[in-house]
């Protein structure tokens, strides 16, 4: 089976209880549509059980990107770092720690537990961010999807010629729809912000299957299968 997930946000817990409830195996493919990191209190876990996986496929979110940054940033001066968070700015290794005192404060608990980490390990996560893609197409019994964090922006009909960027903070208009011969299964964008019974489910029309539905802010973490079009949920913990 064919599964896409969205919008972990280190929910780590709820995303174990998602894979047991599909009873996802080896002969699954997971497609994670962005947005692994921040926010949540077990990044790295989730980070990790994924890197176990090759069936797992991560696709860049916003969320990631920054984490991603941050992390090859700090990753040889992680012990100076969390004694001290102005070292960074302070021995010159970036000049302007604003965006990076933000990422501090917010993900404490992402920085200590790749401290903890050994140093093979910690190399080991960078490098996996290197596998996250863009976006990716795929056909299954004869429809197209197209499989991207935010969107694709309006005024865009190639994707192959979108900024990165783009693809990961667009917020299209859900009641448009985008494409006559393609499906978006997309994340990003709390479902329960345009759905038509403003409930944190799954939204299914114009050709949009938008699957974030706020786990991480205490509502649902949400799997498709794309195979048969079964809806999985876990209800979550509000962690942000």
């Amino acid at each position: 089976m064919i599964y896409v997930m969205s919008d972990i946000h280190g929910c780590y817990d709820e995303y174990l209880e998602m894979l047991e409830k599909i009873n996802f195996s080896d002969n699954d493919t997971l497609y994670i549509v962005g947005d692994v990191c921040e926010r949540g209190p077990k990044v790295i876990d989730v980070l990790l059980h994924m890197m176990e996986h090759k069936n797992i496929i991560p696709i860049w979110g916003n969320h990631d990107l920054s984490t991603f940054n941050c992390l090859c940033i700090i990753k040889n001066h992680i012990d100076d770092v969390l004694y001290n968070k102005n070292y960074l700015i302070k021995h010159k290794v970036i000049n302007d720690s604003y965006y990076f005192k933000e990422w501090y404060y917010q993900e404490y608990e992402t920085l200590l537990a790749f401290r903890d980490l050994n140093s093979k390990k910690r190399e080991d996560l960078i490098n996996y961010f290197y596998s996250f893609k863009d976006y990716i197409n795929i056909n299954l019994n004869g429809k197209d999807y197209i499989l991207v964090h935010g969107g694709i922006p309006d005024d865009e009909n190639d994707i192959s010629s979108i900024l990165l960027d783009d693809l990961v903070w667009c917020r299209p208009d859900f009641r448009k729809k985008r494409f006559e011969n393609s499906i978006i299964v997309c994340g990003h964008t709390p479902t329960i912000t345009f759905n038509y019974d403003g409930e944190a489910k799954i939204f299914k029309d114009n050709n949009y299957f938008a699957i974030d539905c706020g786990a991480v802010f205490g509502y649902k973490l949400a799997c498709l299968c794309l195979d048969n079009g079964r809806e999985f949920y876990v209800d979550c913990n509000k962690y942000y």
